[in-house]
């Protein structure tokens, strides 16, 4: 017995191994040497937060500072990208516009991802009649390029932050809402959500049996192409 006990304290798994298997940073550091891309990206981003926010706490020199005598003055070392028609720096005014592109950038790609993935889970679970109005729109959305679509929108509603962040989320929210749906189409062909005939509400079933078994045989078909 105390040769067994002595065995099993001595080879347990979890005296060598740990219980959670590898931490977080050996992980992140798998990812990154499996993905170089993701190290790059994650760098440049990085580094555009930085420079926004210098930009706004301690940039090169006044931004909206007009100075006549120093206008459309060459790139030296006063002013690294020159000055513009009224003297004013342009590496300083480059560095502080930084600021509200990041945080349009953000906000933009927060609503579009809320949207999207919304409206993608609804359309993909739903299906039948409003899946296929909710694909039609978008087909004719991304008939046209994002960024001419975000720049008529802009155009139409105005010249302000607000109406910026509407148009390029409008622009973006297609192509989330299409992965978003694809991957609910994937799971409920293959029955990782319930059907109509495990809801607990008889008129739920009546209402949704139908189109539910009347797109089970397409479902793949549409899935690869929503994937385009």
């Amino acid at each position: 017995m105390s040769r067994t006990g002595a065995g099993f304290s001595a080879g347990r798994p979890d005296d060598t191994v740990p219980a959670g298997g590898p931490g977080r940073s050996a992980r992140l550091r798998g990812e990154l040497r499996r993905h170089p891309s993701l190290l790059v990206g994650g760098v440049l981003a990085a580094a555009m937060v930085i420079a926004a926010i210098a930009g706004h706490v301690a940039p090169p020199d006044n931004p909206l500072a007009i100075n006549p005598g120093h206008a459309l003055a060459p790139p030296g070392p006063g002013h690294w990208f020159g000055t513009d028609q009224f003297g004013r720096d342009v590496f300083s005014r480059v560095l502080y516009g930084l600021g509200m592109d990041v945080v349009i950038g953000l906000i933009v790609a927060a609503l579009a991802f809320a949207v999207g993935a919304m409206a993608g889970i609804i359309s993909g679970y739903l299906g039948g009649w409003i899946d296929d109005i909710v694909m039609r729109v978008i087909d004719i959305v991304m008939s046209l390029p994002p960024f001419l679509l975000a720049l008529s929108i802009a155009v139409v509603l105005g010249n302000t932050v607000r109406n910026v962040v509407i148009a390029i989320t409008i622009a973006y929210v297609p192509y989330l809402l299409r992965l978003t749906r694809s991957g609910v189409l994937t799971m409920r062909g293959g029955s990782a959500l319930p059907g109509p005939a495990l809801w607990p509400c008889t008129s739920c079933r009546t209402r949704w049996a139908r189109p539910w078994s009347r797109q089970r045989s397409w479902w793949a078909g549409r899935s690869w192409m929503s994937r385009a």
